[in-house]
């Protein structure tokens, strides 16, 4: 499972510690080494909230409730769900064709 974390706190972090990764390396100049941490982590991709949670579809179920309709399940997770909503209750998802 990914970890998603906050990139401008962990250069605030290694920025403050300072620390001597450097030293360790053959005596590479330590502002030059966090400046190359930074671009590293700067160049790295952003994800959007869909990424996070990811995009499902809602497929018909020949189950139909009485009182309240027809029945769906989320193809990411296999919540069932009445209705079509825009995201699944259970795992986020939004769901195709949602606005």
């Amino acid at each position: 499972m990914p970890r998603y974390i906050d990139a401008d706190a962990l250069k605030d972090v290694i920025q403050q510690h300072d620390y001597p990764l450097a030293d360790r390396l053959n005596s590479v100049d330590n502002g030059m080494f966090t400046l190359g941490i930074f671009q590293a982590i700067d160049e790295q991709p952003t994800l959007s909230p869909d990424d996070v949670r990811g995009v499902g579809k809602w497929i018909q179920l020949d189950y139909t409730d009485e009182a309240y309709g027809i029945v769906y399940k989320c193809a990411k997770c296999g919540c069932s769900e009445i209705g079509e909503p825009n995201y699944c209750p259970n795992c986020g998802a939004k769901m195709e064709g949602s606005e």
